[in-house]
């Protein structure tokens, strides 16, 4: 009895635990294991966050800000927090809001970075201001089987 104990501990200590974890909208299968993650799970979460950045008016921009920070690392969440805040004041002042249409979303997992391209068009009260094509930089870090957000740029 004591010989099958240990052999089922050893078989457990070596197991590969498969963790299946879901963003708010599922497009792609995906998965998250030993310190890495699918790049369909980086670009689910990806334009989860691009959506909450980017789709933003004055009225829904410090209730998407609080809902971003849940997910950003906590050695981070002051600079992101910052931009956040100052964003959501420029909106305010302009009576401003923007929308973000993905058009495109380049995923390299190796470095848990993604890259999000789109059309940012931007509205003041009803009338159309601009419409620019540009692109975001994602960078992740996995915790304990947890994605959180370290940054979130403009590509130059």
């Amino acid at each position: 009895l004591l010989f099958v104990n240990l052999i089922q501990a050893g078989a457990l200590f070596f197991k590969s635990d498969h963790v299946v974890l879901l963003p708010p909208e599922v497009h792609h299968g995906f998965w998250v294991e030993r310190g890495q993650v699918s790049a369909s799970y980086l670009e689910e979460m990806s334009t989860f966050f691009t959506h909450l950045v980017l789709d933003v008016s004055p009225k829904s921009a410090p209730y998407q800000r609080d809902m971003l920070l849940r997910y950003v690392l906590p050695e981070t969440h002051g600079p992101l927090q910052t931009q956040l805040n100052m964003d959501a004041a420029r909106l305010a002042k302009e009576n401003a809001t923007t929308s973000f249409q993905v058009s495109e979303v380049k995923v390299m997992p190796e470095t848990l970075t993604v890259e999000v391209w789109g059309d940012l068009v931007t509205f003041v009260g009803q009338k159309h201001i601009s419409q620019k094509r540009t692109g975001y930089t994602m960078t992740f870090v996995l915790k304990s089987g947890r994605l959180f957000l370290t940054s979130f740029q403009g590509v130059a």
